[in-house]
């Protein structure tokens, strides 16, 4: 099998397909869900230490980001490995999709490949001093990446589903309308 590291960057389609002719679907592809994990509690740390009140030295930061980091580990792979992919198998049976849920949980974390970027860039934020929330990463990098995220997803998707990209794409905004009508519910 091709490393999909490396081959989702130019055949995202190809590399798909061999992901799910050769590997079964009987766990999920991890490692994409630890990297997001470890991003979002980058993201989150800063707002941490507002809250906290604490002071803004590297060795605090490192300490609250090692204690943040299992947590939103564990909530990248509720949602992107449980709740996510429970709702686009439910949304997608209304067209006869053939995914299971670890199959969809493997499209995603395979799509967020190109994410992985996203954390080296908050690591060498960090690093150098920086706060390393995504508000700080460069916006056209940043938007460049979610597009490729996205669009991998997307043909992913329709694979595994065995659907057309525009029927995997309707399937996927049906799916995160719940989450959409409570976002906009709390917000008021």
């Amino acid at each position: 099998m091709q490393n999909p590291y490396l081959s989702i960057w130019t055949k995202p389609k190809e590399t798909f397909r061999l992901f799910f002719k050769e590997r079964p679907s009987k766990s999920v592809y991890k490692l994409p869900f630890v990297v997001l994990g470890i991003s979002l509690a980058l993201n989150v740390g800063q707002d941490i230490f507002q809250v906290l009140g604490a002071d803004s030295s590297l060795t605090t930061k490192i300490l609250v980001y090692l204690f943040l980091t299992p947590f939103t580990i564990g909530l990248v792979f509720l949602f992107m490995g449980l709740i996510q992919p429970w709702m686009i198998k439910i949304v997608g049976n209304i067209w006869n999709g053939e995914a299971s849920r670890k199959e969809i949980a493997n499209v995603n974390a395979l799509s967020y490949i190109p994410a992985c970027l996203i954390v080296i860039y908050q690591l060498t934020l960090l690093i150098i001093g920086q706060e390393p929330s995504t508000d700080n990463i460069n916006i056209l990098f940043h938007y460049a990446i979610w597009i490729l995220t996205f669009s991998f997803f997307i043909i992913g998707l329709s694979i595994v589903q065995k659907f057309s990209y525009g029927i995997a794409l309707l399937n996927f905004f049906i799916s995160i309308l719940p989450f959409i009508i409570l976002r906009l519910m709390l917000s008021y």
